[in-house]
Formats: C-alpha cells, sequence, structure tokens
C-alpha cells in the first residue's frame, strides 16, 4: 500500500514478490508455526519483506532512518552484536542484510496482533530456517529490483513540505499503510473508536473514524521503535540531509482537543483563547495561540466571539486544525458562568503542587521511585491518604512507582520480579521466568516505569527461552532491553 494509494510500473513486482514468498512458508513452515497464529501472518511477513526491499532499492529511507535511530538510541542494530550477528557477512547500509530480514521474520512472529503470550527467541531455529529462505529469495532479486521512484519523491517532497495537510498525509501513511512502520490493527482500533462514538451528535460514525485516523496517526507509537510518526519523519529528513525540515517536523506539537473562544480575526489568522481543556495534551485554560484560519473546511460562522471545539497542530509559528472544528454560536456568558457548567480541570498551580507532592514521596522513599508495599494499610501510610476501606486494590504486596504528578502506578505481579534492596520479596528464579513480562508493558507499569526499572537494575535476571540454553537467553534480553521496551511500546499503546 502506497501513500495517496499512487501507482508504479514496479508495484505488480513487489505485490508478486510478497506472494512469493508467502506461499513459500506457509507451505514449507505452517505446520511448525504455532496454532495461535492467524493466516494473515504469512501475508504480512511477505508484504513486510516485500516492503524491505522496495524501500531498500528505490531510496524511501525508512529503513536507513531505523538503522540510524538504532545506532544513536541503542548502538547497534537489534541482536546483531556478541553471538547474535551473521557469521559470514559485514552489515552494509546499501545492501540487504542477513541481520535485517531476520529481524523482519522476528518482528512478524512476536507481534501478531493479538494478546501477547510469550516472546520467540531472535535466534530460534524457526527464525534462522525463514530467515534463510527469505534471504536467499532476496539475494537473487536484489540487482533486478525495479525502483519506485514516483513514491521516493513522494515521500521527500512531503517531508520538505511546508504545508501541514501534505506532512499529515505522509504521517498517516506511516501509521496506516507502510508495511515496515504501520501500527498493528490500526483500522481495527479506529473502527472500534467510531463505534463508541456511535449517537454523538457532534460527529457521524464516518466522521469520528476520519478525527481518530488523523489523530491517532500522529499520537500512536509506529512500530517498531515506539516513536510517534511526527518524530520519526524528523529523523528521517535528518537523515536524508533535510535539516530545516527535520526541525520543523521535531517542533511540531500535537494539541489535544479543547474548547477556545475567538478573541480576534484578521486576513488568513486569529486568536484565540482555551477556556476548557479536555486532555492532558490541552493548552492551559486562558492560554492563547495563534490558528491558521485557512486550515478550516468552513468557515461558516467564524467570528470573533464565537467559541469553537477543535483539535490542533502546532506547525511553525501558527496552529492548524487537525481532523475538525466545530463553531458555536456567539454566546454571551461570563467567564464564571461557563466556567460552572465546565467539567473541574487541573490548572497549572494544581500540577505544581501535586509535583511537590511527588517528590516528597521520591524523598520519602530514599529517592528511588519504587516503594515495596506489604498491604493497603501500608500504601495509605506511604501516601498519607485513607480510602476508608472503599479500594477494590487487592489487599496484598504491591509495588508502587512514583510518577511526577502525584500520583503513580501499582502492580502485584511484578512484586516479586523488580530486583532492589529494599524489596524483600524478590524471587530470582520467577524474575528469570517473568521478567520479560514487565518490559513487555503485561505487570500494569507504563513505559517510564519500565525505562526507571531497567535504569536501575531492577531486571537484570530477566531472559527468554532460548534453546542455546538459560545464559544465551538472559544475553539476548540483557544486550537488547531497551530495544525490546520500546518495540513492545510501540505495540501495546494502540488500545482504545
Amino acid at each position: 500500500m502506497h501513500p495517496r494509494n499512487l501507482m508504479t510500473g514496479s508495484c505488480g513486482y513487489y505485490e508478486q514478490l510478497a506472494k512469493m514468498i508467502s506461499v513459500e512458508i506457509e507451505l514449507i513452515f505452517k505446520r511448525h508455526i504455532p496454532k495461535e497464529f492467524t493466516d494473515s501472518f504469512y501475508q504480512r511477513l511477505g508484504l513486510t519483506v516485500a516492503g524491505y526491499l522496495e524501500d531498500l532499492a528505490s531510496g524511501f529511507g525508512i529503513w536507513n532512518t531505523f538503522r540510524s535511530i538504532c545506532r544513536e538510541r541503542y548502538g547497534t542494530f537489534p541482536f546483531y552484536h556478541g553471538d547474535f550477528s551473521n557469521k559470514t557477512e559485514e552489515y552494509s547500509d546499501s545492501d540487504i542484510n542477513y541481520d535485517d530480514v531476520r529481524f523482519i521474520v522476528w518482528m512478524e512472529l512476536n507481534v501478531c496482533g493479538e494478546e501477547l503470550k510469550t516472546v520467540y527467541s531472535p535466534i530460534s531455529s524457526l527464525v534462522e530456517k525463514m530467515t534463510d529462505l527469505i534471504y536467499d529469495n532476496l539475494v537473487a532479486e536484489w540487482e533486478t529490483a525495479p525502483e519506485s521512484t514516483r513514491i521516493a519523491d513522494f515521500i521527500d517532497k512531503s517531508l520538505r513540505s511546508d504545508d501541514w495537510l501534505t506532512v499529515r498525509e505522509l504521517a498517516i501513511w506511516l501509521a496506516e499503510g507502510c508495511y515496515l512502520t504501520r501500527i498493528y490493527n490500526f483500522r481495527e482500533a479506529i473502527l472500534a473508536s467510531s463505534l463508541s462514538g456511535k449517537g454523538n451528535e457532534m460527529m457521524t460514525t464516518d466522521f469520528h473514524a476520519y478525527v481518530s485516523t488523523v489523530i491517532y496517526s500522529l499520537t500512536k507509537e509506529l512500530r517498531p521503535l515506539g516513536m510517534t510518526s511526527l518524530k520519526f519523519m524528523s529523523a528521517m529528513a535528518s537523515t536524508k540531509g533535510f535539516s530545516a525540515a527535520a526541525h520543523r517536523l521535531d517542533q511540531a506539537r500535537v494539541i489535544g482537543i479543547s474548547d477556545y473562544d475567538v478573541i480576534s480575526y484578521e486576513g488568513n489568522l486569529s486568536r484565540i483563547r482555551c477556556v476548557r481543556r479536555r486532555f492532558e495534551s490541552s493548552p492551559w485554560v486562558g492560554e492563547e495561540l495563534t490558528m491558521d484560519v485557512n486550515s478550516m473546511k468552513s468557515k461558516k460562522g467564524f467570528e470573533v466571539g464565537a467559541e469553537i471545539t477543535t483539535s490542533l497542530v502546532k506547525w511553525g509559528d501558527t496552529c492548524c486544525v487537525n481532523g475538525f472544528c466545530v463553531i458555536s454560536e456567539k454566546h454571551d456568558k461570563t467567564d464564571a458562568e461557563r466556567d460552572e457548567e465546565s467539567t473541574p480541570q487541573y490548572t497549572e498551580k494544581d500540577v505544581e503542587t501535586l509535583r511537590k507532592y511527588s517528590a516528597e514521596l521520591i524523598a520519602r522513599n530514599g529517592g528511588s521511585r519504587f516503594a515495596f508495599l506489604k498491604d493497603k494499610a501500608d500504601l495509605e501510610k506511604f501516601m498519607g491518604v485513607s480510602h476508608n476501606g472503599k479500594s477494590d486494590m487487592a489487599d496484598e504486596e504491591m509495588v508502587l512507582y512514583i510518577n511526577d504528578i502525584g500520583g503513580g502506578e501499582i502492580s502485584h505481579d511484578a512484586v516479586p520480579i523488580l530486583k532492589s534492596p529494599e524489596n524483600t520479596f524478590y524471587d530470582k528464579e520467577l524474575a528469570k521466568e517473568d521478567g520479560l513480562s514487565v518490559i513487555c508493558g503485561n505487570m500494569q507499569f507504563g513505559y517510564d516505569a519500565i525505562i526507571a526499572a531497567i535504569k536501575g537494575g531492577m531486571l537484570t535476571d530477566a531472559s527468554m527461552l532460548a534453546s542455546q540454553g538459560e545464559d544465551i537467553g538472559r544475553q539476548l534480553v540483557q544486550e537488547n532491553i531497551y530495544f525490546l521496551a520500546d518495540f513492545y511500546h510501540s505495540v501495546l499503546t494502540m488500545d482504545v
């Protein structure tokens, strides 16, 4: 699937390549693939491999950006060092690589769009045999693979464009249609989101799906590195040497749905003031923004004194409408009257108070963000609050991760897994067996908590099942632990 559904003379070639690989892998390996994998696994694998070859042959820059980010973040390509790199060939940025193909096979095996049950080793016999077959096919095709120049030109022009809608079109393709970066179950999530809004007078189901698409494509993380499309596009532009475009993309900011008063309107620009926050990414009440009125589909009713509800993107010096803008009639309500109708919102002062509270909790906990607690009473004592027995939380050992704004995340399952001098419940054998579940996000901890646990040396016993033995399984995880956290972050954040 290409951006804008662009067709090129090479489309048939890559479609046939994807089909050939899918059929061969299914024919040879189906009886070795776990039963929980659906038939779409073979199709996805074929399409991703074909997308990889097309990207390198045509100079799209997607895979090279992936390589560049990996080196910057982790020092090397995932699983490419120590005992895990291909024994016979040096890694090349200008060619197809065995380790690239093995990574793609591993990626599709480990992210099948269903509930995560296990993590498959990148050096298992199954992965190696599938990689051998696919790599040999790609080597045979490499010299004659056609270039999709129309697609490459579109990508470069989009990255360098200062037109927001053109840039957003590329972002949507990366999130939804590009086989190397797409978010799993993106369309299913959009459908679920649109159906959840059925009956909303403001939006039809189709319109809700459109709004969800343009917002999710910018706010949800792409695979396989847990980056938003704008951040990944900024890295792409940088890799290609488009420094001005890279800076513009890096500075872009998605602004959550909010309500605004129109306070001035002249030419193509309008000043708007936030009067009601709806999301954490929304501006503070009273904050003023400059909006490009031309980014609206319809300006009917847009005038000074009107109230608008919209989602925005900060793009350059102005804000552009992103998805929708609903214009209400001019009103004569005072701020006090409107505040009575609003859902109470945290103010900047409230957030500052919560930050101080978090800092106090961390200091009280000896500087650590992780507090290991015996039961609910111990938690209430530590937090300095009481639920008067009304909490539904299990009354057993727990670990609390203290965030920056007065709250935290609680996990019961992670207690025996996190290694710490303060954790008297630590169980090394369980940590070996289930430590990867924490990294994969299966134990009620978000990304920040997982990274804090890694940096704190709390997951040093985490391992994965490997036929080469326990030591190799642990080495696989420990040498790639930050990548694994990023990889599974890009998968688990598509919840709706």
